[in-house]
């Protein structure tokens, strides 16, 4: 199944569970998302391969406060830095996201997102990044798991909740 980008596809997954919808979505060539609200979808959204369309946003922002969402990553890698800031500006409770064999899930810091300092984060991460390209660049490090090696050394620096599994049968 394919949408246009920016499509609202809440209706066709409304009676979803979280691991319904991941299921589903995880083999996807887009990025489709889904905001989860006491368990279930409130909104649900189509977007590119590599991008939620940020028009969205304002359909987004009357279920997103505190909530779950979950969309897919079709390469299969980790969050972007897009991503965090935007759990880090809405609040979420929970970010996830699906590829075809991992789902990586980003839970709110212990100390809540109102007392996460961005700006320090952001300098970490920006030194964090530089080192880790040369990983890649020096062969140690692969080039498609580089964002989840990138999450794995900052968030723990960092104190943020954030795990990687690999789907079963994968």
């Amino acid at each position: 199944m394919r949408w246009p980008p920016g499509t609202d596809v809440t209706g066709y997954y409304r009676s979803a569970s979280l691991a319904d919808m991941e299921a589903d979505i995880r083999a996807l060539d887009q990025e489709v998302a889904g905001v989860f609200v006491d368990g279930a979808v409130a909104y649900a959204v189509a977007g590119s391969r590599d991008v939620i369309d940020d028009q969205t946003d304002e359909a987004l922002q009357q279920f997103i406060g505190g909530s779950t969402v979950t969309h897919s990553h079709p390469d299969d890698d980790s969050f972007s830095l897009p991503d965090l800031l935007f759990a880090y500006g809405w609040g979420l409770r929970q970010l996830r996201a699906v590829g075809p064999m991992w789902t990586y899930v980003l839970d709110e810091p212990h100390a809540g997102w109102d007392r996460f300092d961005m700006s320090s984060f952001l300098f970490l991460a920006e030194y964090r990044e530089r080192v880790l390209e040369d990983d890649v660049q020096g062969g140690t490090i692969k080039r498609d798991r580089k964002w989840h090696t990138f999450w794995t050394r900052v968030m723990g620096e960092a104190e943020i909740p954030y795990t990687a599994a690999l789907e079963q049968g994968s």
